[in-house]
Parts: structure tokens; C-alpha cells; sequence
């Protein structure tokens, strides 16, 4: 069976057998994302923008896509196959999977597109190299990503005809590596379909002890190696300052790092949340600052605001670091706090920003920037965005 692209998107068939027959001016629409992911990459960069896609063009079918976690290679659907998404692959059994569908290219003409969220290589203090490359030692992660996953994730990207990141710097840290494939950068969003279009009701007088959410989850410290990693700096101190004098309302989600042990009793703790849970919470809670404690590493520096945009999306002020010689997710925030920063320095950006107006004018912002460059998943700079790759 010979299937042949058709300049009018439709694939014609040579009509020697029914099967054939059946797949005669067939539609190219499908999307087959192939998610390797369940927990937050995932979502963020393939469910749920997917999910959001679908409804866009559910009505004409214009664009079908399904997010799948196994490995689809019917002749039927792959004739109507106009793309495909491999997100986050990393395995030599990953390539071979890649592989196969590298060959069924050739008859199906469908576009292969790998994407991926973190720096994976590089070496630690404790792999040969230094606290500034690789993923960093307090990151679990730097335990269990072998040279043989790191491997893996380039040998797929370069059998793919794009690769797309969630920030310039993977991209044009990742660009030399892929042997000429080319490097999309694709930010990343939030759906207004999980954390609503409701703007919270401005403060009317100024902050007395303001709500803080701490959500940064086990991979910026270690509980078992004892390791504080992205909160080796004043902000650990500032925290349990802040809530023993009763300073502030906190929240920590997504687990407690041992060195808040001491104020376990006096603060909120969530552990794990799905990518469906978090929305809810954080707006539950409604706070007026989250925190984005970072340390500066290459691994940082690779990765996406995408802690700045949730804050922004919940009406609350997004505090993160930034760093002195090197890029940071949150250079765009409009509060930053310096990588040396001491926890004097903490208390006047906390008590600066709970003045009434200049905290409400702050969140007003947050909502226009949300809008103004495309980071809503409905925006449609997005649509279009991931419309054009896929």
C-alpha cells in the first residue's frame, strides 16, 4: 500500500484492495502526542494544551489531536496522521519507538516533532564537574538521569524534524546538539479553563500579615541527603523568621523540606498536587505572595517562568530570584529579589509590596501580562504558536 501526500492535504490512495479503498482522500488532522510524563511537564507542555486544542478545532476537525501514552501504529490512523509529539523521551526503548516511526515517515508523511522542558546534561560537583553545570546535586533527579537517558533524549531529537523548548536557553543550549535540526522555543501557558477568568477582589486597605505560598516542589532541596539546594541562601532563614513572629500566613505545597521542620505546627502544608488539583488550591487559598527562592546554576537557568505565570493567573505577586551573571526564569517578574539578597532585604520587598495600591497595581499587571503576551493557553498567539508547528 503506496500513500501519497497530496498538496491539498488529503493523501491519495492507489484503490488495488478495500483496505486501500477506505483510505482513499483521507484527511490529514490527527495530532498523536505521545506523552512520556504524567505529573507536571506533561501536563503543562502536552495535556493540557492539547486538551485545549481540541476544543478550538473539535467542531471542524481542522485539527484532531490525542494525547496517548502508547505508541499507535494503525495504517488508518496514521494515514490521517499530520504530526506527532514525543514529550520528554528519554530511553533507549524511547528511540527504538522513535525509530520505527522515523520509517513509517517515509510512507505516511506525517511530522515528527521531540519536545523537552529540562537541561539534562552536564556534570555536578559530584559527577566530576561543578555545582554550577549539570542538574544540580539536591535535585533527585541528578540521581536517577543516567548518561544513557541523556544519550537517548538526543539520539530522538535528532531523528525528529524540529525539537521544541520551554526557554531560550535550551534552545540555544540544545541547537548545536541536534545536528541540524531545528529548535523551536515554545513558552509555556496556563489554561484559563483551570484557573478561571475571576480577578480577585482588591485589597481596601494595606496588608497586615499577607498569605505566602512556598510551591516549589522536592527537587529544589533534599530531604535525604540534607541538602537545602535552592534555599541555601536567606530566604530559609527570612521563612522561619517570618512565621515563629508571626509575620506572615504560610503555605508550602508539595512537601516540607527538613530545615522547616522547627515550624511544621504554625504553617499549611500540601503535599503532592495533580496539574488538575493546583489550580484549585492555589486560588482557594488566594495568596498575595509567591516565592520562587533559586540559587545560581546552569540548571536555573534553563528553566521557564512558569511559577510566575500560576502566581500571576491567582492574583498574587510572584517574588523570584534573579541572578547576577547569568539569565533567570523570573528576569521578567516585576518584583525580583537578588541572589544575594538578606533578610532585611526580604522584609522591605514584603513590606513595600502590602501598601494597598502599589500591591493592587502589581496584580493588575500580573493580569495584563498574562494577556498582552499570549501566556493564557487559550491566547491566541499560542493557538496559532502551536498551530504552525503542529
Amino acid at each position: 500500500m503506496k500513500i501519497i501526500n497530496a498538496n491539498d492535504g488529503t493523501e491519495n490512495v492507489k484503490e488495488s484492495n478495500p483496505a486501500q479503498k477506505m483510505l482513499h482522500n483521507i484527511r490529514k488532522n490527527i495530532i498523536l502526542a505521545n506523552v512520556s510524563d504524567a505529573t507536571g511537564c506533561g501536563h503543562i507542555r502536552c495535556i493540557l494544551p492539547f486538551m485545549y486544542m481540541n476544543s478550538v478545532f473539535g467542531k471542524d476537525m481542522s485539527i484532531a489531536p490525542c494525547v496517548t501514552p502508547a505508541f499507535i501504529k494503525q495504517p488508518d490512523i496514521l494515514a490521517r496522521t499530520r504530526s506527532m509529539m514525543f514529550q520528554r523521551f528519554m530511553s533507549p526503548e524511547h528511540v527504538k519507538q522513535v525509530a520505527i516511526y522515523k520509517e513509517l515517515q517515509k510512507q505516511f508523511k506525517f511530522k515528527m516533532v521531540y519536545d523537552f522542558d529540562d537541561l539534562l546534561w552536564g556534570k555536578n560537583e559530584f559527577q566530576g564537574g561543578d555545582k554550577f553545570h549539570g542538574i544540580p546535586s539536591y535535585n533527585f533527579a541528578s540521581d536517577r538521569v543516567s548518561d544513557e537517558m541523556k544519550q537517548s533524549a538526543l539520539e530522538a531529537m535528532k531523528l525528529c524534524d524540529v525539537v521544541t523548548t520551554s526557554t531560550m536557553y535550551l534552545k540555544d543550549y540544545v541547537t548545536p546538539l541536534t545536528n541540524g535540526v531545528p529548535v523551536e522555543f515554545v513558552q509555556n501557558t496556563v489554561p484559563i479553563y483551570l484557573w478561571g477568568r475571576r480577578e480577585r477582589v482588591m485589597e481596601p486597605e494595606d496588608i497586615k500579615k499577607p498569605r505566602v505560598v512556598f510551591n516549589e516542589s522536592p527537587t529544589h532541596y533534599s530531604n535525604v541527603k540534607k541538602m537545602r539546594g535552592d534555599l541555601d541562601n536567606a530566604w530559609s532563614e527570612w521563612i522561619i523568621k517570618a512565621v515563629k513572629n508571626d509575620e506572615i500566613e504560610l503555605y508550602i505545597l508539595g512537601g516540607i523540606p527538613y530545615f522547616f521542620e522547627e515550624i511544621r505546627s504554625k504553617v499549611k502544608i500540601y503535599d503532592w498536587l495533580s496539574a488538575l488539583q493546583y489550580p484549585y488550591v492555589m486560588k482557594m487559598i488566594s495568596p498575595h505572595f509567591v516565592i520562587s527562592p533559586l540559587v545560581p546554576n546552569e540548571f536555573n537557568s534553563s528553566k521557564s517562568d512558569i511559577k510566575k505565570i500560576e502566581a500571576e493567573a491567582c492574583g498574587a505577586i510572584p517574588i523570584g530570584t534573579v541572578f547576577k551573571n547569568r539569565p533567570s526564569p523570573y528576569d521578567d517578574n516585576f518584583v525580583k529579589a537578588p541572589e544575594d539578597i538578606d533578610v532585611a532585604g526580604i522584609d522591605e520587598i514584603i513590606k513595600k509590596y502590602c501598601e494597598r495600591d502599589l500591591f493592587n497595581a502589581t496584580v493588575q499587571k500580573g493580569y495584563r501580562d498574562l494577556d498582552i503576551n499570549h501566556r493564557w493557553t487559550e491566547s491566541q498567539g499560542f493557538v496559532n504558536k502551536m498551530a504552525s508547528i503542529f
